[in-house]
């Protein structure tokens, strides 16, 4: 997970595009603008799920590759986050 200010980034549609990932990190699941009273919930394909406040994640800068917040089993893979 990755949480950065918005002002950042230039504002643009394929933002995406513009995020370099690497092996270490993986691929990009999603994207969503948010806020600190939030909670993020990301589930696995084979059931682990993990729930945190994002007040609790720290504000990266952007040239950093985020912090990770699930760990997951061998094989194993996210299938679907949301912010609540």
């Amino acid at each position: 997970m990755k949480k950065t200010i918005k002002m950042v980034y230039k504002i643009n549609p394929l933002l995406y595009h513009k995020i370099k990932l690497s092996a270490k990190v993986g691929k990009l699941i999603a994207s969503k603008v948010i806020s600190d009273q939030e909670e993020f919930v990301a589930i696995s394909k084979k059931g682990q799920v993990i729930r945190i406040e994002l007040n609790e994640v720290p504000k990266l800068g952007r040239q950093t590759q985020g912090v990770k917040v699930m760990k997951l089993r061998e094989g194993d893979e996210v299938a679907s986050i949301v912010v609540l």
